[in-house]
């Protein structure tokens, strides 16, 4: 008896190579769509097998990184990118470790041979995946040479300019020292001179002509004026000097304790002082006392004749500010004199005009300047000033 005819064996041979055409086809075509996306990257990638150490593929940013052809890179071996790589079996073990941590991606730096001899710097990435039950590694190279000699010059800049500041900041405290020093300690001799100088038109007036007790005037004069700007010149270094804590500090209870300081000015001068709320800031009360003082004091001082004296003091939100405007009507100031004006012993005025060293305004500048503020002057000769005083918002509490 024959055997039965097997129906289905015949037709499976025709099947499975049909099948294994069109898994192969969709796998050609699955590489072919996975290097087009490869060429669209502006990175350098590699396909490496790692059981050959081969390439399997390479795109376009790979061939323009190393200068040549696709096909004469297919050629190559992977340890031929770099001289830092090492033999097949040093860059084996790179790989091994880069499995042992798949799917964890790798980076590092790296050292890469171009086609004219040049070495640039790449970020290398590499990544382990599973392709058809072999290990592929997928390396991504990306060209970091200039950036690396951007943070390097960068780098470079910062440390010239840390260099450049600790040098500018020993020589401020050299003269701040200095400023000191020069205040505290001459300041006994300059007594002494006028204090003798005083003995002698007490005891000799009568043996003196007035050219002589004409002299001996302009000694005491100098010194007492000297010994003025040394007084000022030793609160100025002072207030350089001195270290303070950053505390809440109203304003308002600056502004009157400074009122209080000027009471007596005030009443001679009968001159009023308007004011409006002023807000609370982070700072030093004693230095804000001083800024308010010294510019009611310039108020008072250099006021018009026959014109009472007022001051307004008033105070304005702008973003992360607060603006502090104190305005005069007093002699005002030409404009080219408003920088001149903050720096030390600068008067614009003769001294039988005005009393004064010209420390003041030098004074407000660096209380200011170390709260994180600024002052700036706005006016025109005969209409009066308005100082403006920049000064930090207190921040707000984090969430």
């Amino acid at each position: 008896m024959n055997s039965p005819r097997n129906e289905r064996s015949e037709p499976a041979t025709g099947i499975e190579p049909s099948r294994e055409l069109a898994e192969r086809q969709q796998e050609q075509a699955r590489m072919e769509r996975f290097a087009c996306a490869l060429d669209l990257s502006d990175d350098a990638v590699f396909l490496i097998d790692r059981a050959s150490m081969t390439y399997l593929e390479v795109n376009q940013g790979a061939c323009a990184l190393l200068g040549v052809t696709r096909e004469a890179l297919m050629k190559r071996r992977p340890n031929e990118t770099s001289p830092s790589l090492g033999d097949l079996d040093d860059l084996g073990k790179v790989y091994d470790e880069v499995i042992a941590q798949a799917p964890v991606t790798q980076t590092a730096e790296l050292q890469v041979r171009q086609a004219d001899g040049r070495i640039c710097i790449c970020e290398v990435r590499r990544k382990a995946i599973q392709q058809a039950g072999q290990w592929v590694i997928v390396a991504t190279l990306r060209d970091i040479t200039d950036r690396k000699k951007a943070t390097a010059r960068m780098l470079e800049a910062e440390e010239e300019i840390r260099s450049r500041l600790a040098e500018l900041t020993r020589s401020n405290q050299e003269l701040e020292q200095l400023a000191y020093i020069t205040s505290h300690d001459l300041s006994e001799p300059l007594r002494t001179v006028a204090s003798y100088t005083q003995l002698l038109e007490r005891r000799y007036a009568h043996q003196l002509d007035k050219d002589a007790r004409d002299f001996m005037a302009y000694i005491v004069g100098g010194a007492e004026r000297m010994k003025a700007m040394m007084d000022d010149l030793l609160v100025y270094s002072r207030t350089v000097r001195r270290e303070f804590a950053k505390q809440p500090v109203p304003l308002d209870r600056a502004l009157d304790d400074a009122l209080v300081n000027l009471a007596l000015a005030i009443r001679s001068a009968n001159a009023t002082v308007e004011r409006e709320p002023l807000p609370t800031i982070l700072g030093d009360a004693t230095g804000m006392t001083q800024v308010f003082q010294n510019l009611i004091g310039n108020a008072l001082r250099f006021r018009t004749e026959d014109v009472v004296p007022h001051v307004r003091v008033r105070a304005r939100e702008e973003g992360e500010e607060w603006i502090v405007e104190l305005q005069d009507n007093g002699i005002g100031i030409e404009p080219q004199y408003f920088q001149r004006i903050f720096m030390i012993f600068q008067k614009l005025h003769p001294r039988d005009r005005f009393e004064g060293t010209g420390m003041g305004l030098a004074i407000c500048k660096k209380v200011v300047e170390r709260h994180g503020g600024r002052i700036s002057v706005v006016s025109e000769l005969g209409r009066g000033a308005t100082f403006v005083v920049h000064l930090p918002k207190v921040p707000s509490p984090g969430p």
